[in-house]
């Protein structure tokens, strides 16, 4: 297996700023990006920077896998509807998005209180002999190989 190429960032709060340069908040250093919550409280204002900091990532990373936090739960599934025109982006929130030719299940969890889905996760990705990446905003990005 090949080394996992992973970034990951939360609680950006993209609100809190007039000018935003995204070079200048994350650049490129990896092929994919995690953003695990807090990246923008979800009003109506925000929108337009949604949108755009989501096209930033979009064409500066291989993959994006998008967990919601505490701010983005307010926006229930207008958040997957703004990711969904992004083929690589992908809302993980309570699901998992199985990378091609990549032997990796990223496993995505707005919350750790489901537990039963989060172990029937781990053991779908342990029966597939494959690397599962656990990524929520309660804790840093977690990746388990398989046992041998």
């Amino acid at each position: 297996m090949s080394p996992l190429s992973l970034q990951y960032i939360k609680n950006l709060n993209l609100q809190n700023y007039a000018n935003i340069v995204y070079p200048l908040v994350i650049t490129p250093k990896a092929r994919y990006l995690a953003l695990c919550g807090n990246i923008i409280d979800p009003t109506v204002y925000n929108y337009r920077i949604y949108g755009s900091f989501l096209n930033y990532c979009s064409t500066h990373w291989e993959k994006v896998f998008y967990v919601p936090g505490p701010n983005e739960n307010k926006f229930g599934a207008g958040l997957y509807e703004l990711c969904e025109p992004y083929k690589n982006i992908k809302y993980l929130d309570i699901n998992v998005y199985k990378v091609p030719k990549k032997n990796l299940h990223v496993i995505g969890t707005s919350s750790l209180v489901a537990t039963k889905w989060l172990a029937n996760s781990l053991n779908d990705a342990y029966d597939d002999k494959a690397q599962a990446l656990l990524l929520s905003y309660n804790c840093p990005p977690l990746l388990i190989h398989p046992l041998k």
